[in-house]
């Protein structure tokens, strides 16, 4: 009887611990549940980030219509026009490529002298050039021989001074400048003198030609009066576009 008791007392015992073990079993929280920094939970999406926008290109400068090259001998009253200057000396670079000495007459002559060119667009990567000639089956063919940097650049309407230009191609002539033009194509002309001295006739022409191209290339030469006073002196301009 007495271990029945026991026994009793015993199961009673572990029925009471189960009850209690199962009465404080709860379903846990969440892991995000009262998380103290709001809205940092996993359901939350990350804020977009700023779009990148393109800087904005730089304006690029217009192309005029029409374009022109003026040519005309160096003289103090053609300096006097032009408030911004960049000069080159082309019997340097003349004397060097023709195997001259200082004994050269050219470089006996005195006084200030050459020729002066201008444009009323920017002529860009600016070179005197000398010129050379081949003759193949059918055609005289020109090139440039040499060539030498002049400026980076010479803005519209900035006089050009080639100091001491030496010209002795006559019809064919052997020297002459290329540049850039504002349409990134490099051009490249001839500067002839005039062997007439003819009344109203420019002292210097250009003739354009293309680099290993045929010549001559027929290039319209436009003479016009510089109105310079008491001296008459002409200019030649040709079209570069337009």
């Amino acid at each position: 009887m007495k271990n029945k008791k026991n026994m009793l007392l015993v199961l009673t015992f572990f029925t009471i611990m189960m009850l209690l073990a199962a009465c404080g079993t709860s379903t846990p929280d969440t892991a995000y549940d009262n998380n103290p920094y709001e809205g940092n939970t996993m359901n939350d999406e990350p804020d977009p980030s700023p779009q990148e926008t393109e800087p904005d290109p730089e304006p690029q400068p217009s192309i005029p219509a029409q374009a022109t090259l003026n040519i005309t001998s160096r003289s103090d009253e053609m300096l006097n026009r032009f408030s911004i200057q960049h000069s080159y000396d082309f019997l340097d670079f003349f004397a060097y490529h023709q195997g001259l000495g200082e004994d050269s007459h050219f470089f006996s002559i005195e006084g200030n002298w050459g020729v002066v060119l201008w444009s009323d667009v920017p002529l860009r990567d600016v070179q005197a050039i000398i010129i050379d000639y081949t003759d193949d089956d059918e055609h005289t063919r020109t090139f440039v021989a040499h060539a030498d940097h002049v400026a980076d650049e010479i803005p519209a309407d900035t006089l050009l001074i080639l100091d001491r230009f030496v010209t002795v191609g006559g019809v064919s002539p052997r020297e002459g400048i290329s540049f850039v033009d504002s349409h990134g194509v490099r051009r490249y002309f001839a500067i002839a003198d005039d062997r007439r001295g003819e009344p109203g006739d420019p002292p210097f022409f250009l003739f354009e030609f293309e680099n290993e191209g045929i010549w001559p290339r027929i290039t319209d030469n436009v003479a016009f009066d510089l109105q310079i006073e008491e001296e008459e002196l002409w200019g030649a301009r040709v079209s570069l576009w337009g």
